[in-house]
């Protein structure tokens, strides 16, 4: 799963080309496919980021991470154990990621 720092629509889509996860020109009907849904293959962005939960400058983001990683999200992704947290996607020239992932308890 990622949570990606959502200031625009087409933020996201760009990050989901930078990080990888999909070729240039690809993000677009990747999403389109409902890949960035819970249950898709890349659930995105679960408490609804910036643009649909609040404007917290990424700090969202990563707390939606935590509560994935730790089970206790409201939209819970399924065994989840990696999560890539994006600040400022991967296209700035100033920009943080950090994984987070479930480790031993």
């Amino acid at each position: 799963m990622a949570q990606f720092y959502d200031c625009f629509t087409s933020t996201v889509l760009i990050s989901i080309e930078d990080y990888g996860f999909c070729k240039r020109g690809e993000a677009g009907p990747f999403a389109l496919e409902g890949n960035l849904r819970l249950g898709g293959a890349l659930p995105s962005n679960t408490s609804g980021g910036m643009l649909s939960e609040a404007n917290l400058v990424g700090w969202n983001v990563l707390a939606e991470g935590v509560r994935q990683i730790r089970g206790s999200s409201t939209s819970q992704v399924d065994d989840a154990e990696v999560c890539v947290v994006a600040g400022q996607g991967g296209f700035h020239a100033a920009h943080s990621t950090v994984l987070l992932t479930k480790g031993a308890a």
